[in-house]
């Protein structure tokens, strides 16, 4: 088990002394004592799809990669998490602050420039959960699973969408490089 934080507690005693035979009084001593008590840290909650069984077309090197640590799991968490939320912001409000988080002529650029374009849909994120991490590389591959609402002129559409994200990381932070299906969903 990880530990972390290290707690520091104080107690106070309370004891009776005589002086004599006949007199006594109560004393008090605060004692400040080092506890061993520790909170554990987080481990990230995998559901793992990857197999070495399946091809990866766009991402040959993901059956080099190696599962990413706790930590980097909720840094990417995280990371992808805000991406997404900027782009129901991008669709529904024409926000282009995700265009930060993606690199020139990128599939997900393509992607940001067609819905920007089109005026005619909103989309909810009802669901958004990240399954897994892996790492190769400055790259991390993120696994989710998203649910999202999208309402268009005429119709109401219901997807569900498990996507593996490619993720880069450079001297200026981390980008969306671009982002395929989960073949075990196929």
């Amino acid at each position: 088990m990880l530990l972390s934080k290290q707690n520091l507690v104080s107690k106070t005693f309370m004891f009776k002394t005589k002086n004599n035979a006949e007199e006594t009084s109560d004393k008090r001593l605060e004692v400040s004592i080092e506890s061993n008590k520790t909170e554990p840290a987080k481990v990230f909650n995998r559901i793992e799809t990857f197999s070495t069984n399946y091809t990866y077309t766009k991402f040959p090197e993901l059956i080099n990669s190696t599962p990413a640590s706790d930590e980097e799991c909720f840094e990417m968490e995280e990371f992808i998490t805000h991406y997404n939320d900027l782009w129901i912001k991008l669709v529904n409000n024409k926000d282009l602050s995700i265009v930060q988080y993606v690199r020139g002529n990128s599939g997900p650029r393509k992607d940001i420039d067609k819905y920007y374009n089109d005026n005619n849909i909103t989309e909810n994120l009802d669901l958004f959960e990240v399954h897994d991490v892996r790492k190769f590389g400055n790259y991390y591959y993120i696994w989710t699973h998203e649910k999202i609402t999208k309402y268009s002129l005429y119709k109401t559409e219901y997807k569900e969408h498990h996507w593996i994200y490619k993720v880069a990381e450079d001297s200026d932070g981390h980008y969306v490089e671009t982002y395929i299906p989960d073949p075990y969903y196929k």
